[in-house]
């Protein structure tokens, strides 16, 4: 059984995989909830993310990482997330949470 797959972007136009939508859609809400609540950066976002799977009993086989990493520079690209710098981090922020 094909499952549908977004194409992801990234956000210096590198080349990015494609991802099947259920796995996307998971972890870009995942994402998006985890960043509602304040600007974080990436090594916060991936366990938080981990986190959410596992307050929500969401069994993931996979790299919660690596997933984590390409869909945050997905949603960089689509001008969903930014992200800036602040006293030397990185960090991440919804852009509808400016």
């Amino acid at each position: 059984m094909n499952e549908d797959k977004i194409q992801c972007l990234h956000p210096q136009g590198k080349h990015a995989p494609a991802i099947a939508a259920t796995t996307y859609h998971l972890f870009k809400r995942a994402i998006t909830k985890t960043l509602a609540k304040e600007p974080l950066s990436y090594s916060l976002i991936a366990a938080s993310v981990k986190e959410y799977f596992k307050k929500e009993k969401i069994a993931f086989e996979g790299s919660v990482g690596w997933y984590t990493e390409t869909i945050k520079l997905d949603m960089e690209a689509t001008g969903l997330i930014i992200a800036y710098m602040k006293k030397g981090k990185k960090l991440h922020k919804l852009v509808s949470s400016q």
